[in-house]
């Protein structure tokens, strides 16, 4: 995931740099990185919450934090309004593990989303600073998978991908650091970005996609070109 990061900054940065030297046509792009936290409940895990919440000889943990990256283009408006797309990858939108005397069961579930928002901005003082609030839909393509130990159950699809849209409001502050470059700080909130309440389907015994709501505080940087 470092990598990952590392490359996605360095690659925006090589595209933008350029940029920043052109006259401002209200259009700007920019990088954010950060950190989740999902409110998936492990007692969730199983489509009968009883095996997590009465059987003794379940013990079942959350796994609610990963990391965050986006790249995102946005328009500046009339008002102190502008819309912005990006594209945000969550490492863990979802997460579980149980044990049992003869198992142990690790889910994970990934999101990549397509985000478009409206935002509005406010002036917080006579240093440039701005105050932003956003709303917007997430084009969601969520993962989610089934690690066990030992392998020997053949009757579960062990990952499914699925896609959906769900809302995502945000607030934030950007720093100016320049005439056409600034620092932003912010919170997203994306609402359930997948398909049932657990990870398990009642009937098929599939692995499924988990709605839960994710949170991601983020730190990130804008140019305007």
């Amino acid at each position: 995931m470092r990598k990952l990061f590392i490359n996605a900054g360095a690659v925006a940065l090589s595209i933008l740099a350029p940029l920043s030297a052109q006259a401002d046509s209200g259009w700007y792009a920019g990088g954010n990185f950060g950190l989740s936290r999902n409110n998936f409940n492990s007692n969730d895990i199983f489509s009968a919450p009883a095996l997590c919440v009465t059987n003794a000889s379940y013990t079942c943990q959350n796994d609610s934090s990963g990391g965050v990256v986006e790249v995102f283009v946005g328009k500046e408006l009339r008002g102190g309004f502008s819309i912005e797309a990006g594209l945000v990858y969550i490492e863990n939108s979802a997460g579980a593990d149980y044990q049992q005397p003869l198992s142990t069961g690790t889910l994970r579930q990934s999101t990549t989303a397509l985000k478009f928002s409206a935002i509005k901005s406010v002036s917080l003082g006579s240093k440039g600073v701005l105050g932003f609030g956003k709303l917007g839909a997430a084009l969601w393509s969520s993962r989610a998978a089934y690690d066990r130990t030992p392998n020997s159950v053949t009757f579960y699809d062990r990952s499914v991908t699925q896609t959906g849209i769900s809302p995502v409001l945000g607030l934030g502050i950007e720093i100016p650091s320049g005439n056409k470059t600034g620092f932003r700080l912010g919170w997203d909130h994306y609402f359930g970005m997948g398909k049932e309440e657990s990870f398990f389907k009642v009937g098929p015994n599939a692995v499924t996609t988990t709605k839960a709501d994710v949170d991601v505080l983020y730190a990130g940087f804008s140019v305007k070109f």
